[in-house]
């Protein structure tokens, strides 16, 4: 049945990834969100191995070859490719090399990274896509994970797929991708239409999705550079005048929470002290599981080990390790995204892809056109330290969408190189 069900999807995506990438690119975004929550493309088992999502990338790959889009990557991203491609092949093939385990334990290993395939051929195919129509699907996903959010706080009830009973008995509601919510909360601000009433409403319920999602830190920094996009955008006041605004609403803000909440300065003190201290949970269950992590870093610091499978035998020679744990079962972390990044390429790799995201997000937010597109992936700089953005691909699809569609910007159906 799962053979069946993989052809089906590998010839409708083959077609519609040649015929219309439009279509391809929605089609795409829509199994990443496990097609709305009822249909998991990673329940796909064959000879033991999810393929689902490794499918089509290797379709979106295909497509790139058979229809010669490759002759149209712009150069402007060369630096970028090339980086991808360097990180791609050496993630895949050093674990090999030192004999830590086979090539199939590292393209499984690799499966959240491959998502920066969707990166080439989007941008192979950038005269063809619509962003407008693609912009307008990723709104109507995050005006859906909004509501399921909300609904699931208010009724406990959420699409089967979303649904997550952690060890402790606690059940949760995860469309692991509010990054798409953010995204377009980004879009909307960037399109500078927020006094029409229908946007104005969506970005309402964005916002309000968004913090019932339970991501702090995506939450905080969605509101904080979304704002300062305003700001921004709006050209209106200086530098020095936009700090002076922002202080004074905060004291605005601050004063008046501590007047309907007497004890919330202290309270908040209280927890800024313990996060501090990493006396907050979350930061000591960091800490405690990360420390194995930071063990193997430090016996390979410079090159790391790629995409190591859980099962390679390299695993048991570190001490730190808790069997059992499906926290620590492998190097790959999805809460702290620069350990993930030093134990998959160590010091040297990870050097060379942040500079290399730093100089295109940097290309983005001095062109004014697309500088608050530029904001989104700013505050990704931010988000890794608690979430894995830019190694996962619940970060590093829209960080593609992003580069891909918005380092050239539309004029009528031309493309216009900024």
């Amino acid at each position: 049945m799962d053979e069946l069900q993989i052809l089906f999807i590998s010839c409708m995506f083959l077609y519609w990834s040649i015929v219309n990438p439009t279509y391809a690119v929605i089609i795409y975004l829509l199994f990443s969100t496990k097609v709305l929550g009822f249909y998991d493309l990673g329940d796909l088992i064959i000879g033991g191995l999810d393929i689902g999502y490794f499918t089509l990338h290797m379709i979106l790959m295909v497509s790139i070859i058979l229809t010669g889009a490759y002759r149209r990557l712009p150069s402007k991203l060369t630096g970028l490719y090339l980086v991808a491609i360097l990180l791609l092949f050496y993630g895949l093939i050093y674990p090999v090399a030192l004999g830590y385990q086979s090539f199939t334990y590292s393209i499984i290993g690799s499966k959240d990274y491959l998502s920066i395939i969707l990166l080439f051929y989007m941008a192979a195919n950038v005269d063809t896509i619509d962003r407008d129509l693609v912009f307008k699907f990723l709104c109507g996903v995050a005006i859906y994970f909004s509501f399921v959010y909300v609904v699931f706080a208010l009724f406990t009830i959420a699409p089967t797929k979303y649904l997550v009973i952690y060890e402790s008995g606690t059940i949760a509601a995860r469309t692991y991708f509010p990054t798409y919510i953010s995204l377009a909360i980004f879009y909307l601000l960037s399109k500078g239409n927020l006094k029409q009433t229908k946007i104005t409403i969506a970005f309402t319920i964005m916002i309000i999705g968004l913090i019932f999602s339970n991501y702090t830190s995506i939450t905080l920094t969605t509101l904080a550079f979304a704002y300062f996009s305003l700001l921004f955008k709006s050209g209106k006041y200086s530098k020095g005048a936009h700090l002076f605004i922002t202080l004074l609403l905060l004291i605005t803000l601050i004063c008046l929470v501590e007047l309907l909440h007497p004890n919330f300065s202290s309270q908040l003190w209280t927890k800024i002290s313990e996060v501090l201290r990493q006396e907050d949970l979350s930061q000591r269950t960091r800490t405690i599981y990360n420390e194995f992590r930071w063990e193997a870093i430090n016996k390979n610091p410079l090159w790391g080990y790629g995409f190591l499978h859980p099962s390679s035998y390299v695993m048991d020679s570190f001490v730190g390790r808790v069997q059992g744990s499906y926290l620590m079962n492998s190097l790959a972390v999805i809460d702290s995204g620069y350990v993930d990044l030093l134990t998959k390429f160590g010091f040297f790799g990870t050097g060379i892809y942040l500079i290399c995201i730093v100089y295109y997000v940097g290309l983005l937010v001095k062109q004014k056109d697309t500088r608050v597109m530029g904001f989104f992936l700013v505050q990704f700089f931010l988000v890794n330290y608690t979430w894995s953005v830019l190694s996962y691909r619940h970060g590093i699809i829209p960080m593609s969408i992003v580069l891909a569609l918005f380092l050239f910007t539309h004029s009528g159906k031309k493309i216009k190189r900024v």
